[in-house]
């Protein structure tokens, strides 16, 4: 049985498996396992209900995995609109992280990011 499947016999209510499933994959991306972290944020977004809730980190750690795992460029980005759209502060920081370093200078992925507009 995989650990994502423990966590789901285990909890006791919608709210705790989102929960559990947040701390594990907060476990998984800081140990660089955004394969294993991928499938486990993906549960908890399909679980609807505002699964990642308001908590930008959680968009951020989702959008990291993406990019990391996939290379999906539209998915990546509309989970890192996602994030921005859900935090008043600036992004910017929880964007220089490993998972974006080849992306750390791209147009596309900080306008995702950016409070600012972008005028052409």
């Amino acid at each position: 049985m995989s650990l994502l499947e423990e966590l789901e016999k285990k909890a006791s209510s919608g709210r705790a498996l989102s929960g559990y499933r947040h701390n594990l994959a907060h476990h998984l991306t800081q140990s660089g396992r955004h394969d294993l972290a991928l499938p486990v944020l993906d549960a908890n977004l399909a679980a609807g209900g505002g699964s990642h809730g308001d908590h930008s980190y959680t968009w951020m750690m989702h959008a990291a995995s993406v990019w990391k795992v996939t290379r999906d460029r539209s998915r990546t980005l509309a989970l890192l609109r996602e994030a921005r759209d859900r935090d008043p502060r600036n992004l910017e920081n929880e964007f220089r992280i490993a998972a974006f370093d080849d992306v750390q200078d791209d147009p596309e992925f900080l306008q995702a990011i950016s409070r600012q507009m972008c005028v052409p």
